[in-house]
């Protein structure tokens, strides 16, 4: 496991944020990477992104309101 916060930080401009790929995928296992917009990111500060890759598969439990916004998934 990594620690946190790392000892060092990768930079980039906010426009990258959406366009953004991973370079090195694992051939096993799982790898996470965060992004997040700090100050100054003109009213975005606090955006994030979540980047999963690997070849593993992985479990991830949501509720399907918070990804698709519909009065029919309320329930």
């Amino acid at each position: 496991m990594l620690a946190f916060p790392p000892p060092s930080w990768d930079c980039r401009y906010l426009e990258d944020m959406d366009s953004y790929a991973v370079v090195e995928v694992p051939s096993k296992g799982v790898s996470l990477t965060t992004l997040l917009a700090a100050s100054p990111a003109d009213g975005s500060e606090g955006e994030f992104r979540f980047i999963i890759s690997g070849s593993d598969p992985v479990g991830i439990r949501v509720q399907a309101s918070h990804i698709l916004p519909s009065s029919a998934l309320s329930k």
